[in-house]
């Protein structure tokens, strides 16, 4: 008789462990909130406790990778020219400008209560203002001189973030519709060259630069191989210069609603261009296609390239 009371209060206990073990287990969310991390990042080591949750995005291409990860910033930076980039304009909708890239507010970044400032690392004018940001908030750089950087920084950005698995997946993904797309195009048998105007003149980008490094994965030749400055990926040259390299291809990025071309048309050298002749001149959304430099801006890049050099092979 005694053992089957034993035996009762025994299955008892263990039906109320069962359930209470569920009501234990929202513990351990907090304790990871609460956590200090530490990364490697362009700018040193990363201190940051728990998962950011209040984004401001100093560059294009940080507010790319954060839209990337299905985030939203609580405030981001537009271009100087005073623009948002079309495709990342429904993902911002309702968030507030904190300036534009080469003069951001400290006072209105301050007023947002961020908990993580993301900056373009090689600017100038943002190095200049880390020792501020700091006093506000952690600092992490985003700056992708070619595709494959834009993804590498996206993974250190998405673990940050808490999006580890997002940003593999987006990784794993740009990486299958590159190769899909390479298999669709020859093999060099292209010469292309992508250019934009601005008060300087007629700045080329080189083959090291963001939308070069992409030219030169979809097969192309890219036709401008000369250095610039250290910090540069881009070189004001003649249109002498480019009439010498006479590319088949010419790909020239400008800003919707301005007539970037109009000076540059204007000079008769600009007839004698091969693809001038040929009508193989194409524009392109500057904002996209140099400004940004993100992970999203890489992909939507690479299936715009790849469908224009399909065209002309």
């Amino acid at each position: 008789m005694l053992q089957k009371k034993w035996t009762s209060l025994l299955a008892m206990l263990m039906a109320l462990f069962v359930l209470l073990v569920p009501l234990a287990q929202p513990a351990a969310p907090v304790e990871a909130a609460s956590k200090t991390r530490v990364f490697k990042t362009e700018l040193g080591k990363l201190v940051i406790k728990g998962t950011p949750k209040r984004i401001v995005t100093l560059s294009m291409a940080g507010t790319d990778a954060v839209v990337t990860l299905g985030l939203k910033p609580v405030g981001y930076t537009i271009s100087n020219s005073g623009t948002v980039p079309t495709y990342l304009r429904n993902k911002l909708k309702g968030v507030p400008s904190v300036g534009a890239l080469s003069a951001p507010s400290l006072e209105r970044i301050a007023a947002l209560k961020p908990d993580l400032i993301i900056i373009d690392h090689e600017f100038e004018f943002h190095k200049a203002i880390i020792p501020q940001l700091k006093k506000i908030a952690p600092v992490a750089g985003f700056r992708a001189n070619s595709y494959k950087e834009a993804m590498n920084q996206l993974l250190v950005l998405g673990d940050i973030l808490g999006r580890k698995a997002k940003a593999k997946s987006f990784v794993n993904q740009f990486y299958k519709e590159l190769k899909s797309q390479q298999a669709k195009l020859k093999d060099k048998n292209l010469r292309v060259l992508g250019f934009f105007v601005n008060k300087d003149g007629i700045n080329v980008w080189q083959d090291n630069s963001f939308s070069g490094s992409i030219f030169t994965a979809l097969k192309a030749d890219y036709a401008f191989k000369e250095k610039g400055d250290e910090y540069s990926d881009f070189k004001t040259v003649s249109l002498e210069r480019i009439l010498e390299i006479d590319p088949d291809v010419l790909f020239a990025y400008t800003d919707p609603g301005k007539n970037d071309l109009k000076k540059v048309k204007a000079n008769p050298i600009w007839s004698q261009l091969k693809a001038v002749k040929k009508k193989r001149v194409v524009e392109v959304n500057r904002d996209l296609w140099s400004r940004s430099r993100g992970p999203l801006a890489a992909k939507l890049i690479v299936k715009e390239a790849a469908s224009i050099l399909k065209r002309y092979q």
